[in-house]
C-alpha cells in the first residue's frame, strides 16, 4: 500500500491529467487501478475539481488491448472505472449526480455509457443507504427486472366485477428492504431521481429512449425502483412513489410496445407499494393520483392480456401486493 501511494499522483491535476492521456498505457492503466482508492481518500478540496474528475473518469478512453484484462483483483478496467465513478458519487452526492445525468442527456455519449451512468447511480445509492457493498465488494444490486417463481394469476367475479389477484400461496421475490441505519441516501433521493426522469422523452443525437434505445428507458425505471427502496421508510421515499407513479402513469410506460419496458414498469409500481403507506392510498378513483381502483384497474389488464409471460407474473404479483394492502385499510374504511 505505500507503495501504491507513493506511486500515486500527488495532486488532483495530475490525476486527472493522467486519465485523459491514455495513450501513456502504464500510467493509466495504474491510476484508472487505483482511482477508487484515491477518490475515497479526497477530502472537501475535490469539489473544486469534481466536474474535470468526473468527466475524466467518465470519458477515459480504455485502450482495445487490456479493455478485458483483469487490472486489480479480478477487475477489469471498465469495472474499476466503474468504481470510481461511484466512490465520486458517494464523496459528493448531489454535485457527481447532476455532472453525470446532465451527461447521460448529452450527444456525447454511447448507450453502453449511459448504462454505466445508471449502474453508478443505482450502486451509490446502495452504499449511501447503508445497504451496499463496502469498498472492493464485487456484490451486485437487485435486479428489478428479475423472477424467481412463475405462477399465473387467478380471477374471480366480485360484485359483477372481474378482480385478478396472484394466489395467497405465490412464492414471489420480496421488494428489497434496507435498514436505515447510517442512510444517507434518503437526503439526497430526490437530487438522484427527478433529474433522471425529466428529459426521459429527449430526443437528440444519437438518443431516442422512447424508441429506439427503450432498453435505457426500461433501465431508468429500474433505477428509480432501487432509488426508492434505497430511500427506505422516509418521507422522501413517499412523496418520490407519488411522483414515479405520476411518471409512470402519464407516460403509458405500462403500456410500451416492447416488453422489457412494460417488465421495469410494474416493477417501478411494486416499488410505489412498498414506499407509501397504505392509509395514503385513496380507495376509489376520484381523481387522485395514487389510488387502489386505478392499481388495479392498470395490473388486471396486464395480467390478463399482456402478451409477454414474465410481464403478466409481475403484475399479478403486484395484484397480490395491491390485495394485501387494501386489506388493512378496509376494515378502518367500513368503520367509517
Amino acid at each position: 500500500d505505500v507503495d501504491v501511494n507513493a506511486k500515486l499522483p500527488s495532486t488532483l491535476g495530475s490525476f486527472i491529467k493522467a486519465l485523459r492521456k491514455s495513450d501513456d498505457h502504464e500510467r493509466f492503466e495504474f491510476v484508472l487501478m487505483h482511482c477508487e482508492r484515491l477518490i475515497s481518500q479526497l477530502d472537501s478540496s475535490v469539489t473544486s475539481y469534481l466536474n474535470d474528475l468526473t468527466n475524466a473518469l467518465l470519458y477515459a478512453n480504455i485502450p482495445e488491448e487490456f479493455m478485458k484484462e483483469d487490472v486489480r483483483e479480478g477487475l477489469t478496467p471498465l469495472e474499476c472505472k466503474l468504481k470510481g465513478i461511484i466512490a465520486l458519487l458517494v464523496k459528493a452526492p448531489v454535485e457527481t449526480s447532476g455532472i453525470l445525468i446532465n451527461n447521460f442527456y448529452s450527444v456525447h455519449l454511447g448507450v453502453s455509457q449511459r448504462l454505466m451512468i445508471l449502474d453508478a447511480l443505482k450502486e451509490s445509492a446502495l452504499q449511501l443507504s447503508g445497504s451496499g457493498p463496502a469498498e472492493g465488494s464485487s456484490r451486485s444490486s437487485p435486479r428489478a427486472d428479475s423472477i424467481e417463481e412463475k405462477a399465473p394469476g387467478l380471477s374471480e367475479e366480485t360484485g359483477g366485477k372481474t378482480r385478478i389477484f396472484a394466489p395467497i400461496s405465490l412464492s414471489r421475490k420480496e421488494s428489497p428492504q434496507y435498514a436505515l441505519v447510517g442512510n444517507e441516501f434518503a437526503q439526497v433521493a430526490h437530487a438522484f431521481m427527478l433529474p433522471l426522469l425529466s428529459k426521459y422523452d429527449h430526443k437528440g443525437e444519437g438518443l431516442d429512449m422512447v424508441e429506439r434505445d427503450f432498453v435505457l428507458l426500461g433501465k431508468i425505471l429500474q433505477t428509480s425502483y432501487t432509488f426508492l427502496a434505497c430511500a427506505g421508510a422516509t418521507q422522501q421515499a413517499i412523496e418520490l412513489g407519488f411522483l414515479l407513479f405520476e411518471f409512470v402513469e402519464g407516460t403509458r410506460v405500462l403500456y410500451h410496445r416492447e416488453a422489457f419496458v412494460r417488465k421495469s414498469a410494474v416493477q417501478a409500481v411494486r416499488g410505489v407499494l412498498s414506499s407509501v403507506p397504505s392509509f395514503l392510498i385513496g380507495t376509489y378513483d376520484d381523481g387522485s393520483a395514487l389510488n387502489y381502483e386505478r392499481l388495479h384497474d392498470v395490473l388486471i389488464s396486464l395480467a390478463k392480456h399482456d402478451s409477454d409471460e414474465e410481464c403478466r407474473i409481475l403484475a399479478a404479483q403486484g395484484l397480490h401486493e395491491l390485495e394485501q394492502m387494501y386489506n388493512k385499510v378496509l376494515p378502518k374504511i367500513e368503520v367509517l
